[in-house]
């Protein structure tokens, strides 16, 4: 599959998703899955970490910063990272979505336009 984008950005798109997932599945598995439909080029990161409490699933949805907790400092890189995934993914005309239980683990995916 093709896309219209930066390598580099994208790659830290990536990264970002990976390092999350990786970082709070203690046990279990990450996955990456990727692939194209109806135009657009697609990548998913899921995880079986602990998952986000669904009282606070929108407002991460709003910024993608999983609900974890931690020190103001840990918080804030999260916040950071998350605003990039969004930022990078929105100005290359794709979108973000998450879904997560609490406990259950997360799938963060974005989508992006692909060429024929």
């Amino acid at each position: 599959m093709t896309v219209s984008a930066d390598q580099n950005l994208i790659r830290q798109v990536i990264d970002n998703l990976l390092d999350n997932a990786l970082k709070y599945t203690t046990r279990g598995r990450v996955t990456v899955r990727w692939g194209r439909e109806e135009g657009r080029a697609w990548c998913e990161v899921q995880d079986t970490g602990v998952g986000i409490a669904d009282d606070d699933l929108p407002r991460h949805l709003r910024a993608l910063l999983p609900g974890r907790q931690g020190a103001l400092a840990h918080a804030r890189r999260h916040r950071a990272r998350a605003l990039i995934v969004k930022h990078v993914i929105t100005l290359h005309g794709g979108r973000v979505e998450v879904v997560s239980r609490l406990g259950g683990g997360s799938r963060f995916r974005f989508e992006l336009p692909s060429e024929a």
